[in-house]
């Protein structure tokens, strides 16, 4: 009853107002091995890649690319030879494709990409 009281309250479908309360899916910390020569390297590229294709991304500590759908970071370890990679979106699909292009930077930069899960 509460919910079709809080529906009729306001003039938006109910898919709409629980959209507001779905619990996004994220990735764990996934480390991917990077030589210490080489990390900044990879910065560098993937910051060259997103500039060349017009996607706008926040470089402070690392890569930050903000999408509809969620976003994405990669930054340098400074304790360990890896770069850490993070996704968080709104659907498992999403997500799916987050990690995708995150994947294809890394390849691009000469890096074998991880899975997030099992």
């Amino acid at each position: 009853m509460r919910l079709i009281g809080a529906v009729a309250k306001r003039a938006l479908p109910l898919a709409r107002i629980v959209e507001n309360f779905l619990i996004p899916m994220a990735t764990p910390e996934v480390r991917v091995p990077c030589p210490e020569n080489q990390k900044q390297r990879v910065i560098v590229e993937t910051q060259q890649r997103l500039d060349a294709q017009g996607i706008a991304y926040l470089a402070i500590d690392g890569i930050r690319v903000d999408v509809s759908s969620g976003w994405w970071l990669m930054r340098i370890s400074n304790t360990e030879p890896v770069l850490v990679l993070r996704a968080e979106a709104k659907t498992p699909d999403a997500l799916e494709t987050l990690w995708q292009t995150v994947s294809e930077y890394l390849q691009a930069a000469g890096l074998e990409p991880m899975a997030y899960h099992d």
